[in-house]
């Protein structure tokens, strides 16, 4: 079995998108709370295929 066989596709200009987004609320929150700290946990998946179920258990 090959994780990164099955799942939806994502192409480079989705990929970015995301991480406009992810960016987006970061600084939402720091604006929030100016003094607190934020963690935040991303997974670097290769390939087009960046949703799977197995992946969102590892988050």
């Amino acid at each position: 079995m090959n994780i990164f066989n099955e799942g939806k596709e994502q192409n480079i200009a989705q990929a970015l998108n995301t991480k406009d987004k992810r960016v987006a609320l970061q600084q939402k929150i720091f604006a929030k709370y100016p003094d607190q700290t934020l963690v935040d946990v991303n997974l670097n998946i290769t390939g087009p295929i960046k949703k799977q179920s197995l992946l969102r258990e590892a988050v």
